[in-house]
């Protein structure tokens, strides 16, 4: 059943949904997320009406305020879906009396594998109550605690008995607020959790050490795919000592840093050991550097198969384009630059053009709308001998 997104489903209709099912007793899939109106009567019409239903393996009841009480009549009732496999109840004002409800029941549904209860505000008791029964959930995978305040001390109730859930692949502890300490409560625990491929630890004030403690814990989480830790004013030595350890995260495939978190020489660290990261496909980051970094290893690990460096409206000035010119060195076989609406100006195209030499195969070259006036033409024309396959020069909205 899916009655997803329907918005007016309040509990008088949960009551009419859960009484019929007594007529589809090989339910496995039940999802009401986002109607905000059954409310904790309607939770309780849902629950009561479980043991019609003991094949159920995903329920989702996400934004629908529930409350404490809501998460109380659910749970009371796990006994009767023995085979839940997915328990999604986020944004549903559960605090810590709903999370003691949950976790005590864990005994019932001992097949979870993922527990997502993610802006619930449940604390660091919450955390605590939700941990300590773990052993009931040995086959736990994903985990999100994430916007739930439960601080440092919650931090720590989490990872020591990371123990528990060895099969553990997916955490998110986004904004918690778990601070430097509780970066390295979590990282100091990695070797209990081996495969863990997605980890989640954006807006947490971590902080430079924080990052410091993570990064240090690499070698033992090498099967992580994904990292989030953008939103953590780690600055550009947090930044160094992430990327000082990329060489035992080979298998990221997603990476989300940037976003204020750091500065330039920050990025040019970050964006100096992304071969690291071969598998890299994603590097999110408000820093224009990483964004042109990321694009310079498509290029290269396209073998020749794409020929384009598409940068337009990327926020790159002249730095940026020096940054530019000193990677075109690793893609001499580049055909078309595009730095539409840039704003570079003259130092920028001249850093760029001093390079032409290294990327004689050029046919199209777009510095459109970059602020640059004669002197920038200059630089051009100066070093038009080394790119003789130009096709197409756009220098047009420039003040020349």
């Amino acid at each position: 059943i899916n009655a997803e997104y329907m918005g007016n489903i309040g509990e008088n209709e949960a009551k009419f949904i859960s009484n019929q099912f007594q007529f589809i007793p090989n339910l496995q899939n039940l999802n009401l997320e986002n109607n905000n109106n059954i409310g904790e009567n309607g939770a309780k019409f849902i629950a009561d009406q479980f043991q019609f239903i003991p094949n159920l393996q995903t329920l989702n009841l996400r934004y629908n305020n529930i409350g404490d009480n809501g998460a109380k009549f659910i749970s009371d009732q796990f006994q009767f879906i023995p085979n839940l496999q997915i328990l999604n109840l986020p944004d549903n004002d559960i605090r810590e009396n709903g999370a003691k409800f949950i976790s005590d029941q864990f005994q019932f549904i001992p097949n979870l594998q993922t527990l997502n209860l993610e802006d619930n505000n449940i604390g660091e008791n919450g955390a605590k109550f939700i941990s300590d029964q773990f052993q009931f959930i040995p086959n736990l995978k994903t985990l999100n605690l994430g916007g739930n305040n439960i601080g440092e001390s919650g931090a720590k109730f989490i990872a020591d008995q990371f123990q528990i859930v060895p099969n553990l692949q997916d955490l998110n502890l986004e904004g918690n607020n778990i601070g430097e300490n509780g970066a390295k409560l979590i990282s100091d625990q990695f070797q209990f959790i081996p495969n863990i491929q997605i980890l989640n630890l954006e807006n947490n004030n971590i902080g430079e050490n924080g990052a410091k403690y993570i990064a240090d814990q690499f070698q033992f989480i090498s099967n992580l795919q994904t990292l989030k830790i953008a939103y953590n004013n780690i600055g550009d030595n947090g930044a160094k000592f992430i990327a000082d350890q990329f060489q035992f995260i080979p298998n990221l495939q997603t990476l989300k840093i940037g976003y204020k978190n750091f500065g330039e020489n920050g990025a040019i660290y970050i964006a100096g050991h992304l071969t690291h990261l071969p598998y890299l496909t994603y590097l999110g980051s408000g820093e224009p550097i990483l964004r042109i970094a990321m694009a310079v290893k498509r290029l290269i690990e396209s073998d020749g198969n794409t020929t384009i460096l598409c940068l337009q409206n990327n926020c790159i000035r002249e730095n940026e384009a020096k940054f530019i010119a000193d990677q075109l060195k690793y893609i001499p076989n580049v055909q078309t630059i595009n730095l539409e609406y840039s704003k570079i100006g003259d130092n920028g195209v001249k850093f760029i053009s001093d390079q032409f030499q290294l990327i004689p195969n050029l046919q199209t070259l777009n510095l459109k709308d970059n602020n640059i006036g004669m002197n920038a033409i200059k630089f051009i024309t100066n070093r038009l001998q080394y790119i003789p396959n130009l096709k197409s020069l756009d220098l047009s909205c420039n003040p020349v």
